[in-house]
């Protein structure tokens, strides 16, 4: 009996020691992340800016770095705060990741969705000797304390990060037993981040899809007949076969509720803002034709004299000066964004189709 409760006490004592082991981490490997990030965001791209060097676009290197280091920042020092030792450590720093849900989503997804088009950048700018020597020079600057040789090294890591705090999670859950007061807040944190990464990934996907057609829109006649294969007409052909049967009901048709939901939501939207952006057109046209007729010229039947000369001067500054005005803001703040929006309608239309 001694000994059984011996080896219960000491599987207990092995288990709090893992888990502390796995909070440090945490916290260590986060800390170390922030400085990782601070040199990317901070010493490498002041370095850059401060020579400024021409054909250099940093903020289409660095993407939004300094959002993903402010959350980052704010994440760890609630991660020191809750890290106290105390028996309730569990469930406060599963409350910093509940917390932090959506800030680390929005900034991560963002940076992720970017991330092969920076690395495409880089690439290009290494082919650029002016450029590339003086990245090479803030690299060289900070490799001595991280051992970094490339960009690279830095670019990646919050791609890196965002996907280890599921997995740190996990590691603390299972070192930790379920009579904690922590352990049902810690795995929903562990499905929570888990879902985090998920939507970036979809997020990612998507937009890879997006400017996939986009692409296709600006390619020329010769460009589109280029890229016919075996494995496009392949591709294409196999589509073309499931539409058939799912049209003639050889084959059951796939409904996807989500997917249907936002289709139609999609329509509805388009059709509406197209309506806007017509209507809008013509209030414009007719507004050009209302100018045209200048009826200030004409205004000489009325009793008073004074009232006259007031009125036909009224309507000259509302022809020459307001609505010309009125005309020029409403062409810039709603015409001109609405046909910038309907353009952008075109990726989905053929990707709906």
């Amino acid at each position: 009996m001694i000994h059984l409760m011996w080896n219960l006490f000491t599987s207990a004592s092995k288990m709090e020691e893992k888990q502390m082991k796995a909070i440090e981490e945490l916290v260590a490997t986060e800390k170390r992340y922030l400085t990782f990030l601070q040199q990317c965001a901070t010493d490498i791209q002041n370095h850059l800016q401060f020579k400024q060097v021409p054909d250099l676009d940093l903020e289409g290197l660095f993407g939004n770095t300094d959002e993903v280091l402010h959350v980052s920042s704010n994440l760890l020092k609630s991660l020191e705060e809750a890290a106290t030792g105390e028996s309730d450590q569990v469930l406060l720093i599963s409350n910093v990741f509940l917390a932090f849900k959506q800030e680390l989503e929005d900034a991560y997804k963002e940076y992720c969705a970017n991330y092969e088009t920076t690395l495409l950048l880089e690439t290009n700018y290494k082919k650029n000797e002016t450029i590339w020597k003086e990245v090479t020079e803030a690299i060289n600057v900070l490799g001595a304390h991280t051992g970094a040789t490339t960009l690279t090294f830095f670019l990646v890591t919050p791609v890196q990060r965002i996907g280890k705090y599921p997995l740190l999670l996990k590691t603390i859950l299972e070192n930790t037993p379920q009579s904690d007061e922590g352990y049902t807040a810690l795995e929903k944190a562990t499905v929570t981040m888990q879902e985090v990464n998920h939507n970036i990934n979809e997020f990612k996907r998507l937009k890879e899809v997006a400017m996939k057609y986009s692409r296709q829109e600006n390619l020329s006649i010769r460009d589109t007949i280029s890229r016919i294969n075996k494995h496009s007409i392949a591709k294409k052909a196999s589509r073309l076969s499931q539409v058939f049967k799912h049209e003639t009901g050889i084959l059951p048709k796939i409904k996807d509720k989500d997917y249907d939901d936002s289709v139609k939501l999609f329509c509805i939207i388009e059709k509406n803002v197209s309506a806007l952006k017509k209507n809008t057109e013509n209030y414009i046209t007719n507004m050009e034709r209302f100018q045209i007729l200048r009826p200030y010229h004409y205004v000489t039947d009325l009793v008073d004299e004074r009232a006259s000369v007031c009125y036909q001067k009224f309507n000259e500054i509302f022809h020459q000066l307001i609505i010309p005005e009125f005309k020029r803001r409403l062409e810039s703040i709603v015409y001109e964004p609405l046909c910038a929006l309907t353009s952008l309608f075109s990726g989905p239309q053929q990707l709906v189709r």
